[in-house]
């Protein structure tokens, strides 16, 4: 009997925003060292220190986690991973429906990276608004035990039609 070929895909994820701001952070440090360095005076100087201080922070805990997103889509559940921000498996069975949709009130309601909604049991993980799928649940599904609920997952990725055609296969025996 011949050993069965395990299937695994990496689905793409759009790191454009990401890269950006993680840029444009390194780049606001580099100028508030130098300032710092610069500077005449004690106060002139602990204030550009502890403006890259802060840039430094935001950068650690937004931007570069989000650098090592990567979803994995295996035999048995689709792994999704967000830096530290979130590492989930979603078993197949659970997933009633994959299809293409958007974002269309963009970085006001659901910003970049992982949003929960409470209320509509909806997890956002996205870096664009333009290349999105959902992924519609049978039933509620717990991520985590302090997290709501949740009926929808909305994923940015770097091609929809190859990110539906695997996930749909993967549902279809479940449906035959």
């Amino acid at each position: 009997m011949q050993p069965e070929k395990l299937e695994t895909v990496t689905i793409g994820y759009a790191r454009r925003w990401f890269a950006v701001t993680s840029v444009v952070c390194a780049a606001a440090i580099t100028v508030a060292l130098f300032l710092a360095i610069d500077s005449l005076e004690d106060f002139t100087t602990g204030f550009w220190l502890s403006v890259a201080a802060s840039v430094a922070v935001f950068l650690i805990l937004f931007p570069l986690p989000c650098m090592f997103t990567h979803h994995t889509a295996g035999e048995r559940f689709l792994r999704l991973r967000m830096g530290l921000l979130m590492k989930v498996d979603i078993p197949y069975l659970a997933i009633r429906e994959v299809s293409r949709t958007g974002v269309y009130r963009g970085f006001l309601s659901v910003g970049l990276g992982v949003r929960f909604k409470p209320k509509t049991g909806v997890v956002h993980v996205v870096s664009s608004f333009d290349k999105v799928i959902s992924l519609k649940m049978k039933s509620e599904l717990k991520l985590r035990a302090w997290r709501p609920p949740i009926h929808e997952m909305v994923l940015s990725v770097d091609d929809v039609d190859t990110a539906i055609d695997f996930i749909s296969r993967k549902l279809a025996p479940e449906e035959a």
